[in-house]
C-alpha cells in the first residue's frame, strides 16, 4: 500500500469517526432538549364550581333573605332575627332580637309617631305643642327608629321605612294567637303590650292620630295619638 492509499483510508475513517459523533450529539441533544419532545399524559379537566344562587323564592308564605356565598361556594341567609321576605307581597320586613338585646329588641315598645313639625303632636303633659326635628329624629320615635336601623344597614339594605296600615295588616293571622306567624316572625313578645305596632298611615285630621295593628287580636286600630308609645317594626 503506497502512501497515496494509507491518506484515503485515513480520511474515510475520520469521516466515519464524525459521522459517529455527529449522530450521538443529536441523540443527546433528544433525550435532554425537554419534556416537550416526551408525550406525557394531559391531566383531566377539574369541574366548574357550583354556581352559588339563592333558592327559589315562592309564590306564597315566607323566606329568608338571601345574604351571600361564602368561601366554600354555597348560599348563605340572613337570620329570621335580621330580616324576612313575604313571598306573597315581596316585602322585606325587618326581624326583632330577645328582649334586653338593644335596638331590635321586642321589648323596646316605647316609640312615639311624631312626623311633622308644624302640627301638635307632642304632649309636654299639660298640653299639645309641636314637635321639634330633634323630637322625631330621636331614636325613641318611629322616624328616629327607622333612620337608626338605616344607619346598620340590616340585611345589607338601608332604605327602611315605616310601613302602611295595609302592609302591616298583611302578616295578621287570624286563627294564630299571637295573629302573626312566630315561626318566622322570632322573638315575638308575648306580652300584650308590646304586641301592637305603629304605621305611617295618618288616621284623622289634624295629624294628631295614626294607625296602629294590634297583634294582641288582630286588629288595625286609628285611635292612637301620635305621642302613645308602641312597638315599631319597618319594612323595605
Amino acid at each position: 500500500m503506497n502512501l497515496y492509499q494509507q491518506h484515503l483510508i485515513a480520511l474515510a475513517a475520520c469521516s466515519m469517526l464524525l459521522a459517529c459523533s455527529g449522530g450521538d450529539s443529536e441523540s443527546t441533544a433528544d433525550a435532554t432538549s425537554g419534556t416537550a419532545s416526551t408525550p406525557s399524559a394531559a391531566d383531566p379537566a377539574s369541574p366548574a364550581p357550583a354556581a352559588c344562587t339563592a333558592a327559589p323564592i315562592g309564590a306564597t308564605g315566607y323566606s329568608l333573605v338571601f345574604k351571600g356565598c361564602d368561601a366554600a361556594n354555597v348560599a348563605t341567609y340572613y337570620d329570621k332575627s335580621e330580616c324576612v321576605r313575604d313571598n306573597t307581597t315581596g316585602l322585606i320586613w325587618q326581624g326583632q332580637t330577645p328582649a334586653g338585646t338593644g335596638l331590635r329588641a321586642n321589648d323596646e315598645m316605647g316609640r312615639t309617631n311624631y312626623n311633622d313639625t308644624s302640627v301638635a303632636q307632642k304632649w309636654n303633659g299639660i298640653t299639645l305643642v309641636n314637635p321639634t326635628q330633634a323630637d322625631i329624629d330621636n331614636a325613641t320615635n318611629a322616624t328616629g327608629f327607622k333612620n337608626a336601623i338605616n344607619a346598620t344597614n340590616l340585611c345589607g339594605f338601608n332604605d327602611w321605612r315605616l310601613p302602611s296600615k295595609d302592609e302591616l295588616f298583611g302578616l295578621v293571622k287570624p286563627a294564630l294567637s299571637p295573629k302573626i306567624d312566630t315561626t318566622w316572625f322570632v322573638n315575638f313578645s308575648t306580652t300584650t303590650a308590646f304586641q301592637r305596632f305603629w304605621t305611617a298611615t295618618q288616621a284623622g285630621t289634624p295629624n294628631r292620630w295614626a294607625w296602629s295593628i294590634y297583634f294582641d287580636s288582630g286588629t288595625a286600630e286609628a285611635g292612637n295619638t301620635r305621642y302613645a308609645t308602641t312597638s315599631v317594626r319597618v319594612v323595605r
